[in-house]
């Protein structure tokens, strides 16, 4: 037995993109909300991993979708531990 994948993936009955680039920026207001909150709940343990808050803020927003200005940033019921994205959730009101 052969296992055999197909690595053409072209199909006549749908666009195809070879390359699809994401790139997500934050607002100021969103920025003010996000670092203001990094500054306010970075531990040691978060300083080893993220160096700065910036970088802490920045993971936490690349994580979740922000679908208004009125956000919330919760600790997370699924772990205590971890990432940081693992550890608290925004929350978009």
């Amino acid at each position: 037995m052969t296992d055999y994948y197909d690595s053409d993936n072209w199909r006549e009955d749908i666009p195809q993109a070879k390359y699809v680039f994401a790139k997500r920026t934050m607002s100021p207001e969103t920025a003010e909300i996000i670092i203001g909150w990094a500054v306010n709940t970075m531990t040691e343990a978060d300083k080893y991993r993220y160096y700065d808050v910036n970088t802490m803020a920045r993971n936490l927003f690349y994580y979740y979708p922000i679908t208004s200005k009125n956000i919330t940033i919760n600790s997370s019921s699924s772990s205590c531990s971890g990432s940081v994205e693992n550890r608290y959730e925004i929350v978009c009101s």
